[in-house]
């Protein structure tokens, strides 16, 4: 998404402390914390408040795997939670807009690529989705959808992670 104006005049994310059992801590970006702040993404302007997606998780039968695939495709750092199958996963820069995660370790069945999404799909904005695209299959990814141009908007491809979950590329056509 990008601002409205050149830079945001304040920080849209609360910083959340966060300890483990094993005295270890780390910080979560959780929601925005102004209500009439407006934000410019590619569907349109936002009002950025409650209600508003603050986290997402990645479910992967090998979590380490998962990671090299997300820091090697999009640069995200990721830290492990202690000793927890948790690693929370920094898409942003310090207070830049956006959301961050977590990568867990999945705790069910691996989904069949090609099934129904079952949950829901986390998209990425890039700069080149044709050369993120590349980067996700080198770095073990399959092709789920091939690149769509949306007119006015921008393109949009799907791929399957190295866990099988779908995950979005999109480019805008406004930077």
């Amino acid at each position: 998404m990008k601002a409205t104006s050149t830079s945001l005049p304040f920080n849209p994310f609360r910083l959340v402390s966060v300890s483990c059992s094993t005295g270890r801590s780390a910080s979560l970006a959780l929601g925005p914390t102004l209500s009439n702040s407006r934000v410019t993404g590619w569907l349109g302007t936002y009002s950025l408040g409650m209600n508003q997606v603050v986290h997402f998780e990645i479910h992967a039968d090998d979590p380490h795997r998962a990671i090299a695939f997300y820091t090697g495709a999009f640069g995200w750092t990721v830290e492990q939670m202690g000793s927890e199958d948790y690693w929370l996963a920094t898409t942003t820069p310090q207070g830049g807009v956006g959301i961050n995660g977590a990568i867990m370790r999945r705790r069910g069945p691996r989904p069949e690529i090609g099934a129904p999404i079952v949950g829901a799909v986390v998209t990425v904005q890039v700069e080149d989705v044709d050369a993120a695209l590349t980067s996700c299959v080198k770095l073990g990814g399959h092709v789920a959808l091939e690149r769509v141009t949306i007119p006015n908007v921008g393109a949009v491809a799907y791929v399957h992670d190295t866990e099988a979950n779908v995950l979005g590329i999109f480019q805008s056509v406004t930077p």
